[in-house]
């Protein structure tokens, strides 16, 4: 009897053991999720617009743009867009020669553009194309 009593204690502090390791462990990894959390969250920011307010987190890499006054800027921040789409429809295809077929802006562009339509009427499947992480318009 006094050997079943001694057993049970033993694994009984064995338990008891196991949890506190177990529920520090977990209490660890909530502290390493709130930080990587946290710093994913500094890196956002809110940007106001007609439709109400977006959070942006992370630097966008594929930038769509709708219209040349909205690829001015862009281009004067040195960001180069992945897409373009053009107040009238002088172009068919892709930009495969920015500099010659955007006259006002196309030497500021590095890379070869592809056409997302008018930018009143943009193509969606075009756009999906690219997987535009933001697409900018007025």
């Amino acid at each position: 009897m006094q050997r079943f009593l001694r057993i049970r204690c033993l694994a009984f502090s064995l338990l008891t053991a196991l949890a506190i390791v177990a529920c520090q462990r977990q209490a660890y990894q909530s502290e390493e999720a709130a930080t990587i959390v946290s710093s994913a969250a500094a890196d956002c920011r809110t940007i106001e617009h007609q439709m109400g307010t977006t959070e942006i987190c992370g630097q966008p890499q594929q930038i769509v743009v709708l219209g040349p006054y909205v690829l001015e800027p862009l281009l004067a921040l040195n960001v180069q867009p992945v897409g373009y789409a053009d107040h009238v429809a002088f172009h068919q295809g892709d930009y495969t020669d920015p500099s010659q077929q955007i006259p006002y802006l196309g030497d500021l562009i590095t890379q070869p553009l592809t056409n997302v339509g008018l930018a009143k009427a943009p193509s969606l499947e075009a756009i999906l194309k690219v997987k535009p992480d933001l697409i900018f318009g007025y």
